[in-house]
């Protein structure tokens, strides 16, 4: 990740659950927010009640950061918060829980 003004982090941003680690890390999850104007149709704008009208769609998501060295963790939050992102938050995971089932048949 590029942070203006800061040097590339050995941060990994999480695309799928394949990318996160199974043991101890350091994650940072930055949310986001993003909109989309819809203008509507045309039955809306000739037929009032009709078709569907302009509206904007809000997106909430969130970026999925983690790192296997503390130290790298640590600069990496430091740089966000320099940066001017205040909509993050930061924590250890010390482990990744798994899940196990079983099928049994009397």
């Amino acid at each position: 990740m590029y942070i203006k003004g800061f040097r590339d982090f050995r941060v990994k941003r999480v695309a799928s659950k394949n990318d996160v680690p199974l043991g101890q890390h350091w994650a940072v999850l930055i949310y986001k927010s993003s909109s989309v104007y819809v203008p509507g149709d045309e039955r809306s704008r000739t037929n009032p009640g009709h078709g569907y009208p302009a509206h904007t769609e809000t997106y909430e998501s969130f970026e999925h950061y983690v790192a296997t060295s503390k130290s790298e963790w640590e600069e990496f939050v430091m740089a966000l918060f320099k940066s001017g992102e205040n909509n993050f938050v930061f924590f250890e995971v010390p482990v990744v829980g798994t899940l196990e089932v079983s099928v049994a048949i009397k």
